[in-house]
């Protein structure tokens, strides 16, 4: 269940301080600091610095202010460097010229956290908020408003870090401060709510997020009317809110709701609006309208660019944004483009071992792992993690996701004892600095149900989807995408026990989510048809398995566009519906039509094409033309083992089929040693008692009954019979179909005795 890290715009209200504004220029910089023109502020601002300094001197503590001033400016230009500087030079100042210990020199400490807090120096900002607190606790009290301020400032910085009951603690320390010295109704009563809200939202506690920003609300709504741009804070928090738990037309409602008020108070080309386009994006690209997502990212984008320039960490947001949303709709290279530009950004903007650097590492690992390209894939996920591992600490939540980004791609290589470790690390961190039914948990019980499956341990599969699908109906809901997943995750490991029946039932209840909370047409109700024809093949009911994959593809080719990869898929598995039907022509003619997409928007070289290869491979050897089939066989080969390395399962296919080849021609010794050769890996990469092994010596069995090696065939047989007892229900087709083998070879070898 790995996506592409994106970025939510969570809006918060951000002030000036109230430090002295000379005359009208520092008004009017104010104003357009409010309105979003950073760069009209600044050139107010630094007017009114230039009459300060000739009439008052240079260390006048208005100077001192206006140095603040222009130290906000620029750090909402996300030039933070600049920010520092000159919240710098005012801390110097007031420090000459009020002592230590004044509450002025407290702001332009908060003011140093809050820049450094930007640069994702969280233990700096931390350290730089202590200090704002401890004199403020000093000479203004316990309970003073700018306590309060510092109390929030420290709750943001701990909540970056992770650390989320430490930072709920310091807001509502902070709460507490604000409802006793500003009663229940004040503005800064309703922020700290939205701040409590975010990181309940943080912690997975969804529905107390929403009862804080509905507080926020109820407030704001009450003290500065329906249009304020602080209510539209509110409605984005709530759309995020909403957005997490799955409830994404009312994720888009509440986006939309802000975005008119923003709209009609600020200026079109404000940030806030590019923020509410943004989230929009989002929103509309979980619901599978990428087209939409697209648009509205790239409006946000027009904005950020015009007000805040090429470079600033917005502008790489919304890069982040687009470069997802050109992930779900498989074009993966242009997803590459757009993850490179925001990474450039963020390198050159922020700091090498920023966190946001780190996610787009990870996003980029994604995209690249999805070309096949994995072990280029795994070298950005170990990047991210070094840098997490160094400026997050070793248990941080995002640590969490790197590891489990790493074990996804050892996973795609074949590695799935390395994957399962990763993802129970991945496992550990969220279940300590989350909680036990986070649904970052219920991801980690997913993604391991997911390993022990491809290792054929289908029960230990079950156990695990079962432990995340109850954690998202007890946090989700019943109806949630995510529960969605989880039934199609059981469905597919009930199929690998041949226990079709159940397989179909949860493919059924996955459908039944999707048709309902996305829409008929989304890629994810695609895939449940896709899964619905593939348990139905196996049933045997081949013209109801081509029937769904009929409708998947159809969704597919009017949402993703005729070449995507998902496409390609449904194309391959119309092909082995025809092919069990015996129509080899046009199962071929599916296959063909898979690889001339997998060759035009993957590579010649990846593992889907390799795919395709083999499935022509089979259908020509049904079709009885052996050295086409073994021509096609040793492409996919090539690929696989040269992509995914010797071992790989894979390749352990590859073998297993040059074995069959080579068995209808008759040359039984060749096909004994690919058979072998199959088995050798299956044994050291998935275990003695995975199906494949079974297959590996019924396929041995085979051919050394038609060598006549009877004793041979017969414990190659039971050698098959034994595992596939461990896997499959006692009258399942292959338990029948090795005991038949067992006697018509026993009654063989006894005739020719």
């Amino acid at each position: 269940m790995q996506k592409i890290i994106v970025n939510t715009i969570l809006l918060l209200l951000l002030s000036l301080p109230l430090t002295s504004f000379a005359v009208s220029d520092s008004i009017l910089g104010r104003q357009a600091y409010a309105q979003g023109d950073y760069d009209k502020a600044i050139a107010y601002f630094q007017k009114n610095l230039k009459i300060q300094l000739t009439k008052l001197g240079p260390e006048h503590p208005k100077v001192a202010a206006s140095y603040n001033n222009l130290g906000l400016a620029f750090g909402s230009k996300g030039l933070y460097d600049k920010a520092i500087a000159y919240h710098q030079k005012a801390l110097k100042i007031e420090l000459i010229n009020l002592g230590p210990e004044h509450p002025s020199v407290g702001t332009s400490y908060d003011n140093l956290g809050s820049a450094f807090y930007s640069k994702g120096f969280y233990d700096k900002a931390i350290a730089y908020g202590r200090k704002a607190l401890k004199i403020q606790l000093t000479k203004l009290g316990p309970e003073d408003s700018k306590v309060a301020t510092s109390y929030n400032t420290l709750g943001l910085a701990f909540g970056s870090k992770g650390l989320y009951d430490k930072a709920i603690a310091y807001h509502q320390k902070a709460l507490k401060i604000q409802l006793t010295k500003l009663g229940l109704e004040h503005p800064s009563v309703a922020t700290s709510y939205n701040h409590l809200g975010l990181t309940f939202r943080s912690k997975g506690l969804y529905d107390k997020a929403i009862a804080y920003h509905q507080k926020a609300l109820k407030i704001q709504l009450t003290k500065q009317g329906l249009e304020h741009p602080s209510v539209a804070t509110s409605y984005h928090n709530l759309g995020s809110a909403f957005y997490s738990k799955g409830f994404y037309d009312k994720a888009i409602a509440y986006y939309k709701k802000a975005l008119k008020i923003n709209l009609t108070k600020l200026m079109p080309e404000h940030p806030k609006i590019a923020a509410s386009y943004n989230n929009l994006g989002l929103a509309f690209g979980s619901k599978g309208l990428y087209d939409k997502a697209i648009a509205y990212h790239q409006k946000a984008l027009k904005i950020q660019l015009t007000k805040l320039g090429p470079e600033h960490p917005a502008v790489a947001t919304s890069y982040n944004n687009l470069g997802g949303a050109f992930y779900s709709k498989g074009f993966y290279d242009k997803a590459i483009f757009h993850l490179q530009k925001a990474l450039k950004i963020n390198l050159t903007k922020l700091m090498p071992e920023h966190p946001k650097i780190a996610a787009s590492y990870n996003n980029l690992g994604l995209a690249f792992g999805s070309k096949g390209l994995f072990d280029k894939a795994i070298a950005y996920y170990q990047k991210a993690l070094k840098i997490e591992l160094t400026k997050l600490g070793s248990e941080h939540p995002a640590v969490a996701t790197s590891y489990s980004n790493l074990a996804l791609a050892f996973a795609q290589k074949g590695f799935y004892d390395k994957a399962i470790a990763y993802y129970q690390k991945s496992l550990k961190i969220n279940l300590k600095k989350l909680r036990p039914e986070h649904p970052s948990v219920a991801i980690s019980y997913n993604n391991l149900g997911s390993a022990f499956e491809s290792k054929g341990f289908y029960d230990k599969a079950i156990a695990y989807y079962q432990k995340g699908l109850k954690i998202e109906l007890k946090k989700l809901g019943p109806e949630h995408s995510d529960v969605a997943v989880s039934y199609n995750n059981l469905g597919s490991a009930f199929a690998s026990k041949g226990l079709y029946d159940k397989a179909i039932a949860y493919y059924q209840k996955a459908l039944k989510i999707e048709l309902s909370k996305l829409r008929p047409e989304h890629a994810e109700v695609a895939t449940s048809y896709n899964n619905l024809g593939s348990a139905f093949e196996s049933k045997g009911f081949y013209d109801k398995a081509i029937a769904y994959y009929q409708k998947g593809l159809k969704i597919e080719l009017k949402k993703l566009g005729p070449e995507h990869s998902d496409v390609a898929v449904s194309y391959n598995n119309l092909g082995s519906a025809f092919a069990s039907k015996g129509l080899y022509d046009k199962a071929i003619a599916y296959y063909q039509k898979a690889l001339k997409i997998e060759l035009s928007k993957l590579r010649p070289e990846h593992a889907e094409v390799a795919t395709s290869y083999n499935n022509l491979g089979s259908a020509f050897e049904s079709k009885g033309i052996y050295d086409k089939a073994i021509a096609y066989y040793q492409k996919s080969f090539k690929i696989w083992f040269t992509k995914l390395g010797p071992e790989h399962p894979n390749v352990a296919i590859s073998y297993n089929n040059l074995g069959s080849a080579f068995e209808s021609k008759g040359l039984y010794d060749k096909a004994i040693a690919y058979y072998q050769k199959s088995l050798k890996i299956r044994l050291k990469k998935l275990g003695p008692e995975h199906p494949s092994v079974a297959t590996s010596y019924h396929d041995l069995g085979l051919t050394f009954e038609s060598k006549g090696s009877y004793d041979k065939a017969i414990a190659s047989f039971q050698k098959s019979l034994k595992i596939q007892l461990k896997n499959v229900r006692e009258n399942g087709a292959s338990i029948v179909r090795l005991r038949d083998n067992i006697r018509r070879v026993t009654l063989a070898k006894g005739a020719a005795n």
